[in-house]
């Protein structure tokens, strides 16, 4: 009597079915990795990038190097879109700001191209101006992210030593309402919720937001000036901002429902033989 194996009936079975879908689990492996992460670089050229003025060296033209979104106040307040760093294509997330009313001075010369900062996008900015009434915040809201990841929020304010102290002296920035994770400068005395921008610029330091959810696909940074300048109010400025996507959702959902097909086609293959 010749005894079946099970293994061997099971065998060229089994070779079929990974055969036929093994062309369906490529194709979704590729899918899944084809999608990087988002990175995002803004230098707010208000300024129309004059250089470095208030320093020994002569003025820097021109704009960052590389895939930089370079926007003016003017022409936004939403710029839709952005282009990803990393690839120089379209990224699909917009950026709208509130409440910035005009151009900060360059920063300080002491700013060099220092890990992503370009020392073109240190030298000009935004800014907002808090006076004793009425008082409003100033907001740079990113739109279209993916809802299911984590982001890295970097923000460069900076501005010149020779302008006064109590202009400068405490802007708060919170990014979903929390202050930052860290300083780029572990040395830095000051932290997003009292940031001192001139000194910032003899590190130089800069604030950092690790792991940020999204809120239904936005993150907003909130720029607010706390000092007291008895004439003038204070002032917030920001410089250049960089969003990094630093965690992409695993595909759970697609690869279940594969492995679901999967072990019904496995089933209905063993029920024919």
């Amino acid at each position: 009597m010749k005894i079946h194996q099970p293994c061997a009936l099971a065998a060229p079975s089994l070779r079929r079915l990974l055969a036929r879908f093994s062309g369906w689990f490529g194709f979704l492996c590729v899918s899944f990795t084809a999608h990087g992460a988002t990175v995002i670089q803004v230098d707010f050229n208000d300024n129309g990038d004059p250089g470095i003025i208030n320093g020994p060296r002569a003025p820097q033209p021109g704009d960052p190097g590389g895939n930089w979104n370079v926007v003016a106040l003017g022409s936004g307040p939403t710029f839709s879109d952005l282009t990803d760093f990393q690839t120089g294509g379209s990224s699909g997330v917009s950026m709208t700001l509130t409440n910035f009313t005009g151009a900060d001075s360059p920063a300080a010369y002491q700013w060099s191209s220092t890990a992503w900062v370009d020392l073109e996008a240190g030298v000009d900015g935004v800014q907002t101006i808090r006076t004793d009434s009425p008082v409003t915040n100033a907001t740079v809201v990113f739109d279209g992210l993916n809802p299911g990841s984590l982001y890295r929020i970097e923000v460069v304010a900076a501005v010149p030593f020779s302008a006064g102290i109590d202009f400068f002296d405490g802007s708060s920035y919170e990014v979903n309402g929390s202050a930052a994770t860290r300083n780029s400068d572990n040395s830095f005395p000051f932290d997003s919720t009292d940031w001192n921008l001139q000194l910032a610029t003899f590190f130089p330091a800069w604030m950092i937001w690790d792991d940020v959810a999204p809120s239904s696909g936005e993150i907003t940074l909130t720029v607010l000036p706390n000092g007291t300048h008895p004439v003038f109010g204070d002032v917030g400025v920001i410089n250049a901002i960089r969003l990094e996507e630093t965690a992409i959702p695993e595909p759970t959902a697609a690869i279940l429902l594969f492995l679901g097909v999967f072990a019904a086609s496995f089933r209905r293959n063993r029920a024919r033989s």
